[in-house]
């Protein structure tokens, strides 16, 4: 990707530890028909372009360099030579890694900052606003999307996890290859969403978090080492090593660092003692245990042996936020799946482990407690339904190599590393290798018997409103969700839908059925008709196919007829009222009030009677007087509230 005229340098770096390494030979040797530069003028993925704004990025310090990404959106080609950004502006960047500046193909970590040098939270690709990013040269990983996936399964499972866009990048003008776009590890609303931890917070409740800490060996002292030997200890001579994240080393404050030691101490304590399961006391009142598991098994699945000990985090909340230290973010996967060689389908990571990186004695210790084995289980089982299902793997693997065919046949002309095999073959073994790798754990967890609550709910039902439905199994203790509704196996239905019962039993195994619901609700609405001028009234229910009617006709009289008519005593104004059952007994009432003809008010002169008609009335209404009258009149309708609301 770069023109080979120039001067050479070989760069080496010695990774052993030991001692200092000596280089006895080495050469190059130049063709007849040397490589030219790489020309890309488009892609369908965004194209990042760093420009060196004066020193070149190195391992550290980071140095100032130009960020221009070009980015038409989903569906549109990219041209190198567009001058329109979706982005532009300064970051500071270094190589990103420990091992990584020693390989050809450099990680690259960078904030972004405005005019003045100083962090600016922003937005890139459509991701959440903030300074800390990084592009994953995915050098390791022939299939350059091991990260992504991991990355997308471990957020599908509830957690978060960095978000990742896939992208080229031009360094100085040169094609440097594929690269992710990914988010750092920081704490964020929009990352790990933990509570700020200012330097005066050093007693209280507000010592107790937010605090992120990292197991790693890379090179810098730890903060400080784990009091007990690793699992692979027979291999591995470090110690699990503890790293302040956040607040950072130099930033935080003695109490803090004294704090998150001892509660971490404390824990490892606990979980060493011979009562390390006791449900109050023991490990799970210092652990979230379902972020870990879930840990867990994001690592088994793609059988990443670049973990538990390493790339490691951990953060803890404050005390009003649940107080408890929980594992994760993922972090660091193009060397799982079927990177290892042989790549083994079978045994647990933690158990196999990495002969020279630090495993904590943790999960040992958790597998030989029957409960969490369980607890493993059943989050593997519910999450193999649909979110781990081999569907949605094979689905998965598929979106990405699509999206990034294109663009691996220029990062593989220029990085000439493709392990032997063709980018076809990579895929292919990494679908095959995934798949075997599931049904092992499938297999292997299935020992543990577990098995979803036995739960039955109608799947339609027509009910009265206000029915209470009683959904609590005669058997284990189950806790039960609805959706919508209460955090109980008791639900009172007054609106029609879709009701969701999730029922838990103690070890995560659930089941979610639902419940189609028809709230039935009686049609209780009627009419009244005067007969002529008479002091008779018919009523006529809308729903004529109830199983009962009660009618109220306001002056004490009732009847149990459908269509019922009733000769009322005096004329005047009634409240009449009809409650009725429906076909399946669902009750309801309703009201209406009629305006009966009258004779005679103070407005009529003297010696004069008469009737109005109909009543009620919409569009017509007739005044009929017993004898003549000579002369002008005037006449005052009111109703009941004694509104006018009619003056003739």
């Amino acid at each position: 990707g770069q023109n080979p005229n120039g001067t050479w340098h070989l760069l080496c770096r010695d990774m052993a530890g030991a001692d200092i390494g000596i280089l006895t030979y080495w050469s190059i040797t130049f063709g007849n028909n040397p490589a030219m530069p790489f020309i890309v003028s488009s892609s369908n993925l965004p194209i990042v372009k760093l420009t060196s704004l004066g020193a070149p990025i190195s391992d550290d310090p980071k140095v100032p360099v130009q960020m221009q990404i070009i980015d038409n959106g989903p569906g549109q080609r990219n041209y190198v030579n567009q001058t329109n950004y979706a982005y532009e502006g300064t970051i500071m960047a270094e190589w990103q890694g420990f091992t990584g500046p020693g390989y050809p193909k450099k990680n690259y970590d960078f904030e972004t900052v405005d005019a003045q040098g100083a962090e600016m939270d922003t937005t890139i690709l459509g991701m959440p606003r903030e300074t800390d990013w990084m592009f994953k040269a995915e050098y390791l990983d022939h299939t350059l999307i091991k990260n992504t996936i991991a990355y997308e399964m471990a957020r599908r499972m509830g957690g978060y996890a960095p978000r990742t866009r896939m992208c080229e990048v031009f360094l100085d003008g040169n094609y440097i290859g594929y690269y992710t776009l990914t988010e750092k590890v920081k704490r964020d609303v929009n990352r790990i969403d933990i509570a700020k931890l200012d330097p005066a917070d050093v007693s209280g409740v507000e010592l107790t978090g937010g605090y992120i800490i990292e197991m790693n060996i890379n090179g810098e002292p730890g903060a400080w080492n784990s009091a007990y030997p690793c699992i692979n200890n027979q291999t591995c001579t470090a110690p699990v090593e503890f790293k302040f994240v956040y607040p950072k080393a130099s930033n935080i404050m003695p109490q803090q660092a004294n704090y998150i030691h001892e509660y971490v101490d404390s824990f490892e304590d606990v979980l060493n003692g011979p009562n390390f399961a006791d449900p109050v006391n023991g490990y799970r009142k210092f652990i979230d245990t379902e972020t870990f598991i879930d840990f867990l098994i994001v690592n088994e699945f793609s059988v990443n042996y670049d973990s538990y000990g390493r790339s490691t985090y951990m953060y803890k909340e404050k005390a009003t936020d649940g107080g408890k230290l929980k594992i994760g973010p993922p972090w660091d996967y193009d060397r799982a799946f079927d990177y290892w060689y042989p790549a083994r389908t079978s045994g647990w990571v933690w158990e196999i482990t990495h002969p020279y990186w630090p495993f904590p004695f943790w999960w040992s210790k958790w597998w030989t407690e029957q409960n969490f084995r369980k607890q493993v289980a059943c989050r593997w089982e519910m999450l193999r339904q649909t979110t781990l299902s081999n569907d949605s793997f094979n689905v998965m693997i598929d979106s990405l190599h699509a999206e990034i065919d294109e663009a691996q046949v220029r990062n593989f002309t220029v990085w000439n590393d493709l392990g032997g095999r063709t980018y076809q073959e990579q895929i292919d073994s990494l679908r095959s290798y995934t798949l075997r790798r599931l049904a092992w754990m499938d297999a292997e967890l299935a020992q543990e018997n577990v098995a979803p609550p036995t739960v039955y709910l109608p799947s339609d039902t027509l009910v009265c409103a206000g029915t209470v439905y009683d959904a609590s199994f005669n058997g284990p203790q189950y806790d039960y969700n609805w959706q919508p509704g209460p955090d109980s196996a008791l639900i009172t239905l007054n609106t029609s839908g879709i009701y969701t019962l999730q029922v838990t039993d103690q070890f995560g195994c659930f089941a979610r059925p639902q419940m189609d619901v028809t709230i039935s609700v009686p049609d209780v609405s009627f009419t009244g008709q005067q007969s002529g001028m008479s002091l008779n009234w018919t009523f006529t229910p809308t729903d004529q196919n109830g199983t009962s009617y009660a009618w109220d006709f306001g002056d004490g009289g009732s009847s149990a007829q459908i269509v019922p008519t009733y000769t009322y005593a005096t004329d005047g104004s009634y409240l009449v009222s009809l409650t009725m059952a429906d076909s399946i007994g669902c009750m309801d009432s309703s009201s209406n009030a009629i305006q009966f003809v009258f004779v005679g008010t103070a407005e009529f002169a003297v010696g004069l009677e008469g009737r109005i008609f109909p009543s009620p009335f919409t569009d017509r209404l007739e005044v009929a007087l017993n004898q003549p009258a000579k002369g002008h009149g005037e006449l005052t309708l009111s109703n009941e509230l004694g509104q006018i609301v009619l003056q003739h």
